[in-house]
């Protein structure tokens, strides 16, 4: 049963990112990431020390040893992934390309506050579910001294008798639906990374036959996913290594993305502030920071 669940998801999400029209396809992720809340969802069915969660949220207490380094760079490249980059530029210029105008032609001052809001709202709701996680984990798992976990079923069946049934139902059903919402997210990323690199015919609004290129390997990204499901290779630790890689391979996008910004005949008039190349500035310095530490400690 359970192969032939997740043979069936593959070919639904392959489904969805393929023969559905953008328009719609984006409208399901816009719902999918309604599952997230269940995460936050969680906080309110366990017992959590607010006051030590504050105090060491505040005051952090750390070895800073190359266990706890690598966790941190982790955090960092899960939160700031390389693979945003080239999704959230693609997705903006697939929704241009959707209402018929040329990319860049709705540049003007409500539409860059537009994108801003949602960058903001998106890197928000994503730290606030992240700490959620994190709070409920401590608070269940770790507490329980659960802290050797494969899978999120595992993980999810170890909060059942510490949390009790509804949170871990709550937990599953954040698991699925971020798992969802996820992959197709990270094949079309490779996808549109490789096409804008090999000038192949790119966009989730072509079809198939319009940008075969594009669609294979968003097919290929999930034919692996799978075969690394059924090869017995722990996904746990499979993302932890990938969020690691992330973290190391973020610093150079971001260093591109600052000259970028401040680049008169790319940007124009919609430079970046001196507020913007603050923050720009201190996530390069904490990305380049981390491994430097990892490597010196």
């Amino acid at each position: 049963p359970y192969a032939g669940v997740i043979v069936a998801m593959t070919v639904a999400m392959l489904a969805l990112e393929i023969a559905v029209p953008y328009r719609r396809y984006s409208r399901v992720l816009r719902w999918l990431t309604l599952s997230l809340a269940a995460y936050v969802g969680v906080l309110f069915f366990i017992h959590v020390h607010w006051s030590e969660v504050l105090r060491a949220t505040f005051v952090p207490s750390a070895s800073m040893d190359r266990a706890e380094l690598a966790a941190i760079i982790a955090i960092l490249g899960t939160t700031i992934s390389p693979y945003l980059f080239f999704w959230q530029a693609s997705e903006e210029i697939e929704e241009e390309e959707e209402l018929g105008t040329k990319p860049g032609s709705l540049l003007d001052r409500d539409h860059v506050q537009a994108m801003r809001g949602d960058v903001a709202a998106g890197m928000t709701s994503a730290v606030i579910v992240m700490f959620a996680i994190m709070v409920a984990s401590a608070s269940t798992l770790h507490a329980a001294r659960i802290t050797n976990v494969h899978t999120a079923a595992e993980a999810a069946r170890a909060l059942a008798p510490v949390a009790g049934r509804f949170a871990s139902l709550l937990f599953t059903l954040g698991i699925v639906g971020t798992g969802v919402l996820a992959v197709p997210v990270l094949a079309g990323s490779t996808a549109y990374a490789l096409a804008d690199a090999l000038g192949w015919k790119e966009g989730l609004g072509k079809t198939f036959r319009q940008a075969r290129g594009f669609y294979s390997v968003i097919v290929g990204a999930m034919v692996v996913g799978l075969a690394m499901d059924f090869g017995g290779i722990d996904p746990i630790h499979g993302l932890y290594l990938a969020a690691i890689l992330n973290g190391l391979a973020a610093p150079p996008l971001i260093l591109l993305m600052l000259l970028l910004g401040n680049d008169r005949r790319t940007m124009g008039r919609w430079r970046s502030g001196w507020l913007s190349n603050a923050i720009v500035g201190l996530a390069l310095l904490a990305m380049v920071g981390a491994p430097v530490a990892y490597l010196l400690s």
